[in-house]
């Protein structure tokens, strides 16, 4: 046993066949069911090298089963030595990630997840014993499981010989089920039960019963039972198997007494014609899908071999009875199960348990308190607002293990993919650069930092996504960070549709690479202050609802905080030039003396060209700062408190002092001080905060002047806002537009 665990465990390491996954998986897991039947290994130790190799290939549902097939068929048909050829998708091609454009619905799908089929041939004695021959229990067999007593079996007994080839030389007779059941259970021979046959041609039947009376065409057939499957490439052997792979639900499988087998498969639509034609359309293109290319003559009153009648001294028999699912719902189901590639229904109970016992854990922490590895965080803010900074800084952050704008530790430092859109390659080193220096952080593990230069090569998400994916998937990356994204944006950004197929491509790379994903977005236009942070996104209210960690920059009005947050570092600085020059003049202070008045100090005692040039620095930096409120709306966390900070180029600086805590966002009317009385807000940004409200979901197409004004009354100080201005504002707006008293969204055309 040690010796075959070993030899697979060796296959697997080396990956046979040059590396490719599926072609190791699926040999290596044929040759440890082979084992296991053969007693040269334990089903535990067969287990045991699943997980082994489930963990080589990086994990995945779809290796996962084809680790169970190929053990499953290894112990049916236990080998000595391993196929040369065909993968386990039944061709040569490569390892792949699946296509984008690649339907995912069963109708479209067919069974590209389907198992492969045609592994190896099945063994088929095509010719029976003499001895153990009895033809009528085979006509018999055939008869009982397909017909009731009461309706009308087809049969064709006269052939006729055309260039060499024997054919039905008519449409044939009825006999009534019943009658034909008894008399074959009497004995009956098969000649005198139904008629003498040319043995050189063989017998047929038609398997759907037929009304009583003359007629023996699709219009005659009173239940639309089953179909016939057949085709004549490859071996009969080769031709059972790949039915039993397809799982096909199979009443019977006939040997032809020729060069293929006959599957009667279950179709089960009743007195529904439409519906048959529909679901054997369906099965014959599952069946030339997986290469088994089915006549297309898929008529309910087709003739198939008789079991039972001999052709050309070869017998038609039953190769096999109930093969595969039980029904067509069944196989549909299968299919299903099977092609959507979806996990399965679990308890809360289960996973309750699982996660008490440890086999279920939360996914670690990449950005303390706000974002676990695996799942989706979004920044938005308005243009030139220094979000690709603030990405950047995340970057380095998630790279070296520090903490981000001061605040959010990354506790768990690996690799990042940064996808860069907007700068080339040297303006973004230069700010890589910059930001190192200005965090106060070495480079130790910049090496872990991956840049994709991506600038002036822009690619739909759709077309990007899987490229992410086969590049990323064995980088064992923290977090692949997306900037921004209307660069690769698919659809129309308004659209929910759109927007929610746009950030599913978001959960795939999250999911096949194992990382957390981060993008930024920007601010819709207009004054934003009066919104919610997870409102202020351009475009469609799925940009706030899909991630799992929404964070929102706005700015604020700073200009007084600025100024004294400049004078505390001017303040610093030259108190700490007093105290290392003129120590003895630094009590004539007063502790919370003013700049200018230690500076009046340094000058005195000769040192103002030295102030001024430590001063000076302190101005210019501050001169140019910006304040900004960062505000989270959390999936996996408790929300935290505002997170103000400022930027000076180029990186953000935590406000430590508090300054910004009372400061508003700029635009906000509520804080303004108006000089006589009170105003009222904005119309035009009025009604287009109601129009964002009213169409964020995508349900409504239209709204109308007068409800919109309604609205907009309620909010405004005045209570009075009329239709007309209420279509001033639209008109004024680019986003929506006006006609007739109906507002809708977009432009006019």
């Amino acid at each position: 046993m040690k010796d075959s665990y070993e030899t697979i465990e060796g296959m697997l390491k080396n990956g046979v066949y040059e590396g490719n996954r599926h072609n190791c998986i699926r040999d290596a897991s044929r040759l440890a069911g082979g084992c296991v039947a053969s007693g040269r290994l334990s089903q535990t130790d067969a287990d045991a090298l699943g997980v082994f190799a489930l963990q080589l290939a990086g994990g995945g549902r779809e290796f996962e089963r084809e680790w169970v097939r190929g053990v499953q068929h290894g112990m049916a048909h236990p080998a000595e030595r391993l196929p040369e050829t065909l993968d386990a998708r039944g061709d040569n091609e490569p390892d792949r990630p699946l296509g984008w454009d690649e339907p995912l619905s069963l109708a479209e799908a067919g069974t590209r997840l389907l198992p492969a089929a045609g592994w190896q041939g099945e063994e088929v004695v095509e010719d029976p014993d003499d001895e153990q021959w009895k033809p009528e229990e085979e006509a018999l067999r055939w008869i009982r499981g397909l017909f009731k007593p009461g309706e009308y079996v087809g049969i064709v007994s006269e052939a006729i010989e055309r260039d060499g080839k024997w054919t039905p030389a008519n449409r044939g007779f009825k006999l009534e089920a019943g009658q034909l059941i008894s008399d074959l259970e009497h004995g009956t021979e098969l000649g005198f039960a139904m008629a003498d046959y040319e043995p050189r041609a063989g017998m047929w039947a038609r398997f759907n019963p037929l009304a009583e009376g003359r007629g023996v065409s699709d219009a005659d057939v009173t239940d639309f039972r089953y179909a016939l499957v057949e085709c004549d490439e490859g071996s009969v052997g080769e031709q059972v198997a790949q039915i039993r792979a397809l799982n096909l639900p199979c009443k019977f499988i006939v040997h032809s007494g020729g060069h293929s087998a006959h599957a009667l498969v279950h179709i089960d639509a009743g007195s529904d014609a439409a519906e048959y034609r529909r679901r054997v359309e369906f099965l014959y293109k599952i069946c030339r899908e997986r290469g088994l290319n089915a006549d297309k003559t898929g008529n309910p009153s087709r003739l198939s071999r008789l079991p039972g009648a001999t052709r050309n001294g070869r017998k038609q028999f039953i190769i096999a009875e109930d093969v595969g699912l039980s029904s067509w719902q069944a196989w549909i189901d299968f299919l299903e199960k099977t092609a959507d590639d979806l996990p399965a229904f679990q308890s809360a109970a289960d996973q309750m348990s699982r996660l008490d016992d440890g086999r279920l854990q939360l996914r670690p922490e990449i950005i303390g308190g706000v974002l676990r590895e695996g799942h989706k965080m979004r920044l938005t803010g308005p243009s030139k607002a220094g979000k690709s900074f603030a990405l950047l800084e995340l970057a380095v952050a998630l790279t070296e293990g520090t903490n981000w704008l001061g605040r959010f530790p990354c506790p768990n430092p690996g690799n990042v993919l940064y996808v860069n859109m907007e700068l080339d390659e040297a303006s973004l080193a230069h700010r890589l650069k910059a930001i190192y220096a200005a965090l106060g952080v070495r480079p130790k593990h910049a090496r872990s930092l991956f840049v994709w230069q991506m600038r002036g090569r822009a690619t739909p998400l759709d077309k990007l996504a899987p490229i992410i994916i086969r590049r990323c998937r064995d980088m064992h990356l923290r977090a692949v960070i997306v900037d921004p994204i209307y660069k690769v944006l698919t659809g129309d950004e308004n659209a929910a549709a759109d927007m929610a197929r746009f950030c599913n491509l978001f959960d795939r790379i999250a999911m096949e690479c194992g990382c957390a994903v981060i993008d930024c977005h920007h601010h819709s236009k207009g004054a934003q202050a009066g919104k919610r942070s997870m409102d202020r996104a351009s475009g469609s209210g799925v940009f706030a609802r899909d991630p799992d960690a929404l964070l929102d920059m706005i700015e604020l009005d700073a200009d007084n905080a600025r100024k004294q947050a400049q004078r505390n570092v001017e303040s610093e600085v030259l108190w700490r030039l007093l105290h290392d020059r003129c120590p003895k003049d630094a009590h004539t202070l007063a502790p919370d003396a003013s700049p200018d008045e230690v500076f009046a100090v340094l000058d005195r005692a000769g040192l103002g060209d030295e102030a001024r040039a430590a001063r000076l620095p302190v101005v210019e930096r501050w001169k140019g700062a910006t304040a900004w409120r960062i505000e989270g709306t959390l999936r996996e966390f408790p929300s935290f408190g505002p997170a103000d900070c400022w930027f000076q180029y180029p990186a953000h600086a935590p406000d430590h002092e508090k300054l910004l805590a009372d400061c508003r966002a700029k635009g906000d009317e509520q804080w303004t001080k108006k000089p006589q009385g009170e105003r009222k807000p904005d119309a035009g940004a009025t009604v287009e905060n109601v129009l964002d409200e009213l169409f964020q979901d995508g349900e409504r197409e239209t709204a109308n002047l007068q409800e919109v004004a309604d609205e907009v009354a309620k909010r405004c100080r005045g209570g009075k806002c009329s239709a007309s201005t209420v279509k001033t504002a639209v008109n004024n707006s680019s986003k929506y537009h006006c006609v007739k008293g109906v507002i809708y969204k977009g432009r006019a055309q």
